[in-house]
């Protein structure tokens, strides 16, 4: 029997919300310090995955901003850490009357990338270029893919001796791809994903560095960027699961992490030139096992490249029907946007 597989597309931006945080200090005293308004990163102490600024500040990650201060004498592509209180504090003292422009900086893993661990290197122009390479092979830890994000420029002046309110927004994009069945079929065994033709290595340059009160950009993204990808570096990432599909249904949350079966962070992309999904599987029918391959051009669906600063969700259901067919919904739809697209005030 032939089955009907139904892949999905979805778009939500990586950038967070804003909230009003209780454990940020009022100020930072004489000393110039900063505290992240929304995040998104990298841990450059873990390098697990953060989320949201909650997790930033958790334990074990409250990874250093590198700052850079016009009319500052000693922030220039300086390493700031963690103090306390959602706080950032450097060792320069504020100057009354001084007006400074600041910007900073996360960089995870800072380290030339191997074959298994992603990397952000060749750091230049006070993080203004960079290169950023992912790790040419799959891997379900988290830890291994590299990140970068990057501030807008904001403005003080040493007299307010306020805390610096940051945003940044990431240069990477996040792929992930959920898988499940009908509850009108048996049960399905996935023997094999990949995402194919995939580019790991690319550089970057910043081509506007924007300030808070910009407007929004290509898909609400704020600064601007040239982005030369390596096409040698082209990779194929693959999976093999090893339990079978969950079930769904229309009530179901297609996004839930127990459907989810592969993810990572890549460079931005466009998906030509045999950008390809394919999925191995096979399906009980009725006591016999039929094996079943499918193979998804991703050009095909629109918008047709992995932007950054957002996420692409990917979703495949096995059905009963005799035929492939593939759909696409917007990213605008409110059913599946998980944030803003922007951080608001």
């Amino acid at each position: 029997m032939r089955r009907k597989i139904y892949i999905g597309w979805f778009f939500v931006a990586l950038a967070a919300m804003s909230c009003a945080r209780e454990d940020v200090a009022p100020d930072g005293g004489d000393k110039i310090a900063f505290y992240v308004k929304t995040q998104q990163a990298v841990s450059a102490s873990s390098r697990a995955l953060i989320e949201d600024t909650d997790d930033l500040l958790s334990i074990n990650k409250r990874p250093p901003l590198y700052v850079t201060g016009e009319g500052a004498d000693n922030l220039a592509n300086t390493p700031v850490g963690y103090t306390a209180n959602g706080v950032w504090q450097s060792d320069e003292e504020w100057k009354n009357g001084q007006e400074y422009t600041f910007y900073a900086y996360i960089a995870s893993p800072l380290q030339t990338a191997t074959s298994t661990q992603g990397g952000v290197s060749n750091i230049s122009n006070n993080g203004k270029t960079l290169t950023l390479q992912q790790p040419t092979s799959y891997s379900s830890d988290e830890n291994v893919w590299a990140d970068y994000l990057l501030s807008y420029r904001v403005s003080a002046n040493g007299s307010n001796k306020g805390l610096v309110k940051l945003d940044l927004e990431r240069v990477t994009a996040c792929v992930e791809l959920y898988m499940a069945r009908s509850e009108k079929v048996g049960a399905v065994n996935i023997t094999g994903i990949t995402f194919k033709d995939v580019v790991t290595k690319a550089t970057f340059g910043i081509s506007y560095h924007a300030v808070p009160k910009d407007e929004e950009g290509l898909y609400g993204m704020k600064n601007s960027w040239i982005v030369t990808p390596d096409e040698t570096s082209k990779t194929a990432y693959t999976f093999n699961p090893t339990s079978p599909l969950e079930t769904y249904t229309e009530s179901d949350d297609r996004f839930d992490v127990k459907y989810r079966q592969m993810r990572f962070l890549t460079i931005p992309q466009t998906l030509i030139d045999g950008a390809t999904l394919s999925v191995s599987y096979t399906v009980d029918e009725n006591g016999t096992t039929a094996s079943y391959q499918s193979e998804f051009t991703l050009s095909d669906y629109t918008p047709r490249a992995w932007y950054r600063g957002h996420k692409i969700r990917y979703f495949i259901g096995i059905d009963t029907s005799i035929k492939l067919e593939g759909f696409i919904e917007p990213w605008k739809s409110v059913d599946y946007i998980e944030t803003t697209l922007l951080p608001k005030d």
